[in-house]
């Protein structure tokens, strides 16, 4: 088969990068993404990566206007339905790839080519709701993608043998050198590098030696050009902890479970466990000394909140428990401030607030549930400013809220008769 048109779903960072240097390889490129912001964002750095090219004599300006003049962006996944190889880069998140794929499989025709970029995600698992489980694989690009010299090429249970040729010919006409390798967490270089970086972590843990001296012992004994610590630092830690749960989640293999430093939860969190932990005695003394709040029902709110120190938590680290840990916390708020209205234990006002703190994590939770689909549904700029600061701002109030009620317990329940 040959590739005259590609489709680059996904203009961030790498797909920026992979667009661009299909473009300077002469192939005509459509890239997609949700909004015109930010396909003006993506080629802007494609503008700025072209620029230095011509600055360091590695490009001509003609051929970086030619370059520009073969890339055409698109808000629509329509737009891509006569590529003949589409190359994903969304969101890393299998229900926004599924999403893409799926759309994608009804538009373009039967010999369209599909490849995702991911780095850590099952390509047969894409592969399978669509039509074409032969001509499916994985393309995953290295970061910055116009520099970086290797392509891993990931052949899954479903993909041809002529479908690997392609991929083969079609990244040797990128300048690339590709490598084919099994459908396997991590492929090569993060099957590698992740234990790796992990180990590093540890040895930090361990007090074998400080970051800078871990890094400065890894690039001048091993001649790598980044310590571990510069390496995690440039992917981000969110990154590595991800992949570092994947992995876990595969292998079971300790030597891959994220380390205590990289699970380290923020002051926010610890304000929310130490304000849970003196909380919960103040209401378990309430329940023996007032008939009213024994009969309202406090022993099940006092159980519920041990579920929710424990659930909440552990969504602070794992957003697939981030719908449960809302419910949990929306269901043991709503019972504790009704007891407090009804009772008139404590006073009213903490009853109505509290309420209402369990009702906004009711209404939190679709959100949380279905944030896959929103996320990829709305401008990366948006879905980056909401996915995380708004359950971190929530802990921001939630601990000090929490604080103060105990604080309120010490002075009520030694007076309760």
């Amino acid at each position: 088969m040959t590739i005259k048109r590609v489709g680059v779903v996904g203009f961030g960072l790498m797909g920026s990068g992979i667009a661009q240097v299909c473009a300077q390889s002469g192939y005509d490129t459509v890239v997609r993404e949700v909004g015109q912001p930010l396909l003006d964002k993506g080629f802007g750095r494609v503008d700025s990566s072209l620029a230095r090219l011509v600055k360091g004599a590695k490009m001509t300006e003609d051929e970086a206007k030619a370059t520009r003049g073969r890339m055409r962006g698109t808000t629509s996944l329509e737009e891509l339905k006569d590529c003949d190889l589409i190359i994903e880069a969304v969101v890393e998140q299998m229900d926004a790839k599924k999403e893409v794929f799926g759309t994608l499989d009804r538009l373009c025709p039967e010999a369209t080519i599909f490849t995702s970029n991911t780095s850590s995600l099952t390509i047969v698992e894409m592969a399978a709701i669509t039509k074409r489980p032969d001509r499916f694989a994985g393309l995953h690009f290295f970061n910055p993608a116009p520099i970086m010299p290797l392509v891993e090429i990931v052949r899954a249970l479903t993909t041809s043998d002529a479908t690997i040729a392609t991929l083969r010919e079609f990244v040797t006409s990128l300048g690339k050198t590709g490598v084919v390798c099994k459908d396997s967490p991590g492929f090569i270089v993060n099957r590698l590098m992740v234990p790796y970086l992990l180990g590093a972590i540890r040895a930090l843990e361990q007090g074998v030696a400080t970051v800078e001296e871990i890094d400065t012992a890894v690039k001048l004994g091993l001649r790598h050009p980044m310590g571990p610590f510069e390496l995690i630092d440039y992917t981000g830690l969110d990154i590595n902890l991800h992949v570092a749960n994947v992995f876990f989640d595969e292998f079971k293999d300790p030597a891959v479970a994220p380390p205590a430093l990289l699970l380290a939860y923020p002051l926010y969190d610890v304000l929310v466990a130490v304000g849970y932990g003196l909380v919960l005695p103040g209401i378990a003394a309430l329940h023996v000394r007032h008939a009213a709040v024994r009969q309202s029902g406090a022993i099940l709110a006092t159980i519920s909140g041990a579920a929710v120190a424990t659930v909440g938590l552990a969504g602070s680290a794992n957003l697939d428990v981030r719908p449960a840990s809302l419910f949990v916390l929306g269901l043991w708020w709503w019972t504790i401030g009704k007891m407090w209205f009804e009772t008139g234990v404590m006073p009213r006002r903490f009853g109505l607030v509290t309420a209402a703190l369990g009702l906004l994590a009711f209404a939190l939770v679709p959100l949380e549930a279905f944030s896959p689909y929103f996320l990829s549904s709305m401008p990366r700029a948006i879905a980056d400013a909401i996915a995380e600061p708004y359950f971190s701002a929530a802990h921001l109030l939630l601990g000090p809220w929490l604080l103060a009620l105990a604080w309120t317990f010490a002075r009520k329940a030694p007076l309760a008769a």
